[in-house]
Parts: C-alpha cells; structure tokens; sequence
C-alpha cells in the first residue's frame, strides 16, 4: 500500500506563519463583529414573532423620563397596514422642566402616512417629585 505524501504543514521544515500584533488585533475585532452580526441577524425573525404575538415591543432608553421607549407597533387599520415606530428626544430639561420630543415614522405596505412629530412638556415641583404632563403638542418642539 502507497502512503499518503504528507501535507507541508505537516512536515517540520514547513515554515509558520507569524501574526503581528496589529494582525491579530484586526482578526479579533472582524471575529466579534462578525458574531455580532450573526447575532442580530438571529434576533430579526424573533422580533417578528414577538410584534405578531404582542402587536407591539419597545425597548427602554436609558433616562429617567416618562415614555422613555423606543416603539415598535403594528398598524392594522382598514385603509393603512404596516408599522410604525417612535422615538423620543429630550430637548431641555431643568430640575423643575422636561420638554421632550417624539418622532414619529411609518413603514406601511398599504395607505399613505406623513412622519411627524409631537412636543410634551413635563413639570414637578422638586427633583423628588415625579414628572406630570403638563402639556402635548402635535409639532416639533421649539427651544425655549
């Protein structure tokens, strides 16, 4: 019986291949970018799943303001389907003040919807208290 003729990584006079520092680096990050990738790519039909079952997710942002979410949502209306998303902005807040301005879009595969956005201001009487809404605005907030 013939034997195999070994593979030069297998022989001893083989030469290695030696990684600098910056090589290595760059092979670990595109390595943990990848699995992050992997990762949300995985996430997406799980997603899906949790809006069909819910109709809704959101995910908590961090301050401590009230409807403090990024919102997913889905719209099923006679004349629109498809979903929409919020997102909120704080655009000024003071210990007795908090003005904060949500936006509003829409990704529908059928109807029509303009993205907005609408403006709440939030007041307390001490940093203790909790914030009450004092008023909501259908328009973009303007900074006092």
């Amino acid at each position: 019986m013939l034997n195999p003729k070994p593979l030069p990584s297998e022989t001893a006079d083989a030469p290695q291949r030696i990684y600098t520092p910056q090589e290595i680096l760059v092979r670990r990050v595109l390595f943990w970018l990848g699995i992050g990738l992997w990762v949300v790519i995985l996430l997406i039909p799980f997603s899906f799943v949790v809006l069909a079952a819910r109709g809704e997710f959101s995910i908590s942002l961090p301050g401590d303001y009230p409807d403090n979410d990024l919102r997913v949502w889905m719209i099923m209306e006679r004349n629109e389907r498809g979903l929409a998303f919020s997102s909120p902005a704080v655009i000024e807040q003071t210990p007795t003040t908090l003005i904060v301005e949500t936006s509003v879009g829409y990704l529908l595969w059928e109807g029509h919807s303009e993205p907005g956005n609408y403006c709440m201001r939030y007041n307390r009487l001490n940093s203790s208290d909790p914030w009450r809404l004092a008023e909501t605005l259908q328009t973009k907030c303007i900074e006092r």
